[in-house]
């Protein structure tokens, strides 16, 4: 009779131990693009074709800011001339990819004084929202929800869902294009790395 009991308590002893816990699964990690598509040309998401809408953004054009609005949904009319700066593009704020981006732009290493704008067409609260919700700090939000003319104007339009297309500006203290990149796949990061070589460049050549 003893050895039973002893057998069944080792039996409720080893029932309440714990089970090893799972090791938490890593995120994939998310490529990037090094090349670049064209404005208003073709690109893919997640595999299938995509076409932009026309339109025009080439080196040495002045960026203009007319369609885009601030966080608190007036025009924004200073523009991007005044400091050399990185701009972000993409879909929208929703989705881990545009996430990812948004950190890629608050940690790349820039020289002191460069500007940091993240331009989609979601709503100026809902910017505000997820950069909070990000921790991310030295960010401009810029929205282009109302007709989305500052993006189609660029050739970054979606033709299908009119969202932005994924693309990577760099601007001298002039307002002028000097490089820029569009992810040929939009599910995919630009490479926000060179973007802030050819900062640098351009800070060190004047």
């Amino acid at each position: 009779m003893r050895i039973t009991l002893s057998i069944l308590a080792l039996g409720l002893l080893g029932s309440c131990t714990s089970p090893p816990v799972a090791a938490p699964i890593a995120k994939p990690a998310i490529a990037v693009d090094s090349s670049s598509a064209q404005p208003g040309c073709p690109i893919s998401r997640k595999g299938l074709p995509v076409e932009l809408l026309p339109g025009e953004l080439k080196i040495g054009q002045s960026l203009s800011s007319d369609g885009l609005r601030g966080p608190d949904l007036k025009p924004w009319k200073t523009g991007f001339a005044g400091k050399p700066s990185l701009i972000c593009v993409a879909p929208s704020l929703d989705t881990g990819v545009c996430q990812a981006q948004a950190e890629g732009l608050a940690k790349a290493v820039l020289p002191e004084g460069c500007g940091r704008f993240f331009v989609s067409r979601d709503l100026p609260f809902a910017q505000k929202r997820a950069l909070e919700s990000l921790k991310l700090s030295g960010v401009s939000a810029l929205s282009d929800y109302d007709v989305g003319a500052w993006t189609q104007s660029l050739g970054l339009l979606q033709g299908d869902n009119h969202l932005a297309a994924r693309a990577v500006i760099v601007t001298d203290a002039s307002g002028k294009v000097v490089w820029f990149q569009i992810c040929p796949e939009v599910a995919h990061l630009p490479d926000l790395d060179k973007a802030a070589v050819e900062l640098k460049k351009l800070l060190s050549s004047h």
